[in-house]
């Protein structure tokens, strides 16, 4: 049974820049140091971009506004705020619909679910202490 390995985005970029910087004479060893499977380093030395990159344009929120996003709750989290799952969503809709405030053409976008928020906080692991 042949088990998938995981690894990270950063442990991807470490694999190719020991690769570019010659510290591995194949891609094959370079993939099997850092346990990454050998077509997706191949494949990111050629052509291919991070997922994280290549879905950017569908994305609910860019990587500045869930930055902004995380700083919100953060700081009403000191001030003894309590932060629902409700409020998250509440703060992610007025952070999008400010993105929308700037353009001169009136734009819909689907609503933000429950999975969205959940994929967040996998994202942002500083906030596993901040629900309730």
């Amino acid at each position: 049974m042949f088990i998938m390995p995981t690894y990270s985005e950063g442990v991807l970029i470490d694999a190719l820049a020991a690769y570019r910087n010659s510290e591995f004479t194949s891609i094959r060893k370079c993939a099997y140091a850092f346990n990454i499977l050998y077509s997706t380093l191949a494949l990111r030395l050629t052509t291919r971009t991070s997922r994280s990159k290549s879905h950017k344009s569908q994305q609910i929120l860019s990587t500045t506004e869930e930055e902004t996003l995380l700083k919100a709750i953060i700081r009403l989290e000191k001030s003894g705020c309590l932060i629902t799952l409700s409020l998250t969503r509440e703060l992610a809709k007025e952070i999008r619909l400010s993105r929308f405030c700037l353009s001169s053409t009136p734009t819909s976008y689907p609503p933000i679910s429950i999975q969205w928020i959940d994929r967040f906080r996998k994202r942002y692991p500083e906030l596993k202490t901040v629900y309730s």
